[in-house]
């Protein structure tokens, strides 16, 4: 994964080319960790938030699961002040999994993701909050997806604290296909990330995150530790560049994830 990571970057950085960011108002990005912010693309704006390689490395009872994520891309626009419209897609997935010396390989399309995002109060204080409904499309390639229609809402939550700390708590409800095809189930997820701005457009990020799946034939709970870093260059407030590593706290959670990203604001 490491060799993957800097012929990514260098690729991506030539085709952004010369643009101009808003005037003092950097971007504002989902990225990284896994946590989700009230904050909407700016009016009449498109914005990219890019996996440009994501690895997720799993191990238990004998069985190893690896899933790679190429050039996945979040696609935000500002529809109205504090409102957008987002679609995110994987355009290539690759899951392998080896047991019993035998490995066997599944790659494609991945699944439609989309999005609304609200901010309530603008960002006007140092409390904000928001609503992110969505509902997926079962486009993934065969084996891939459950080849079902799913949705849920998310409700960011940001304190804004001094000295560049801040809090985001995300609680989301999901209704999610049972793993028989006989109707849905109720999902639960919920986060609490702590970040902090260090200085050079750099903040770091610790979260933990917990996910309960309540299906018929067995209850899931996955818990892991996140952390994550992002640059916004002091010349070009409309590019981030980020990574970090989503580490598991129980068997039923990947033992490691690792990505890199890159996000712009047009």
């Amino acid at each position: 994964m490491r060799r993957a990571l800097p012929p990514l970057l260098i690729c991506a950085l030539a085709l952004l080319g010369p643009m101009r960011a808003l005037a003092d108002d950097a971007i504002c990005t989902d990225r990284p960790t896994k946590s989700t912010g009230p904050c909407a693309a700016p009016q009449g704006h498109l914005q990219v938030e890019a996996d440009l390689f994501d690895e997720t490395y799993g191990r238990e009872g004998g069985v190893t699961a690896t899933t790679q994520i190429f050039a996945s891309p979040t696609l935000k626009y500002g529809i109205a002040r504090n409102l957008d419209l987002e679609l995110n897609f994987t355009p290539y997935e690759r899951q392998s999994v080896r047991s019993a010396g035998v490995t066997s390989t599944t790659s494609g399309f991945g699944d439609l993701y989309f999005k609304a995002k609200a901010d309530l109060l603008a960002g006007k204080g140092a409390f904000d909050i928001g609503l992110a409904p969505y509902i997926k499309a079962p486009t993934a390639s065969h084996n891939l997806g459950n080849g079902a229609v799913e949705a849920g809402l998310i409700v960011p939550m940001v304190y804004n604290l001094p000295d560049n700390w801040s809090v985001t708590v995300d609680p989301e409800i999901d209704a999610l296909e049972n793993g028989a095809g006989d109707g849905h189930h109720a999902n639960a997820a919920a986060l609490v990330s702590v970040g902090k701005g260090v200085g050079g457009g750099v903040t770091l990020s610790g979260e933990l995150w917990s996910d309960v799946n309540w299906d018929p034939a067995g209850r899931v709970t996955q818990v892991s530790f996140d952390i994550g870093a992002a640059w916004i260059p002091a010349s070009r407030s409309d590019i981030q560049l980020d990574g970090g590593f989503n580490f598991g706290l129980n068997r039923q959670t990947p033992d490691v994830q690792g990505y890199v990203g890159l996000s712009k604001r047009f």
